[in-house]
């Protein structure tokens, strides 16, 4: 079963993991450099929580777009082809 995603969508996903990733090196950073910047740390920290609840948002319209298609295409009249 071929699943077609739009260019965008599946961009969109890997741009939230890089600024994921970003986040929590960021947050490490400013504990690491002397004086340790709290103001920093903090928000990095929950811009890195936002973007992973961004993320698991995302996976989970992925999972309930793959239970729906195949009933989409049960469902069409011209035998699943999409």
């Amino acid at each position: 079963m071929v699943i077609r995603q739009k260019i965008g969508t599946i961009a969109a996903g890997y741009r939230v993991v890089a600024l994921v990733e970003a986040r929590i090196l960021w947050s490490r950073y400013s504990l690491v450099i002397v004086p340790r910047v709290w103001n920093l740390f903090a928000v990095n920290f929950f811009l890195g929580i936002a973007g992973a609840t961004q993320m698991f948002r995302i996976w989970r319209y992925n999972v309930a777009l793959n239970k729906e298609l195949p009933a989409l295409q049960e469902e069409s009249p011209a035998g699943g082809a999409v």
